[in-house]
């Protein structure tokens, strides 16, 4: 029987999760907005929330080359209802001062925030 090669996922990760790759000269759509520099992610008190702050902050300053201010004027929330019963999902509410990405539970503001991630991703914006 052969051995099976092990896969490296943490290579994987930084190769193409965790790699830059924001196109410098896309601006937005007249629907959307642009995060920059003023703007801070803050997200509420479960520690789904909080793991998912701190990867969508990541994600935007490794990836997407945003760096934050501490007390920008604008803001990413990232909260959920409470039910930890209903089937994970997400809405986003986005006005020009604020994202807001809610879930119905703390897996779906997780899964928003991924979602988010993938859509920048795979746009490169």
């Amino acid at each position: 029987m052969r051995e099976e090669q092990k896969y490296d996922f943490r290579t994987r990760m930084r190769e193409h999760y965790l790699k830059y790759r924001r196109k410098e000269d896309l601006s937005c759509g007249a629907e959307e907005v642009e995060i920059g520099g003023s703007w801070r992610i803050s997200s509420g008190p479960h520690f789904l929330e909080e793991r998912a702050a701190f990867d969508l902050k990541r994600f935007l300053s490794s990836v997407m080359g945003v760096t934050f201010e501490e007390n920008g004027g604008k803001e990413i929330l990232i909260t959920s209802g409470n039910d930890l019963e209903a089937r994970p999902g997400c809405s986003f509410k986005v006005t020009e001062n604020r994202i807001e990405i809610r879930g119905t539970n703390p897996r779906g503001a997780l899964y928003g925030v991924i979602h988010l991630e993938d859509m920048m991703r795979n746009a490169e914006a």
